[in-house]
C-alpha cells in the first residue's frame, strides 16, 4: 500500500490549465497578471533595507 503512495503522478499542465479556465477557476489573463505582481515584489524588496535572512533566501543559501 505504502509503494503506492510513492508513485510519481503525471499531470499535463496544459489540460490542467484548460480545466481551470474552462471551471472558471482563473483568468485567462493570469501569467500577465502574475508578472505584475512579481515585478511589484521585485520593487518592495529593492526598496527594503537589506536583511541578511532575505538576502540568504533569495539567494537560495540558507
Amino acid at each position: 500500500m505504502q509503494g503506492e503512495s510513492l508513485l510519481p503522478i503525471d499531470i499535463q499542465t496544459n489540460k490542467l490549465l484548460d480545466w481551470l479556465i474552462s471551471r472558471r477557476h482563473c483568468n485567462k489573463d493570469w501569467q500577465a497578471k502574475a508578472l505584475v505582481v512579481r515585478e511589484k515584489i521585485n520593487a518592495a524588496i529593492q526598496d527594503m533595507p537589506e536583511v541578511e535572512e532575505i538576502t540568504n533566501l533569495l539567494s537560495g543559501t540558507c
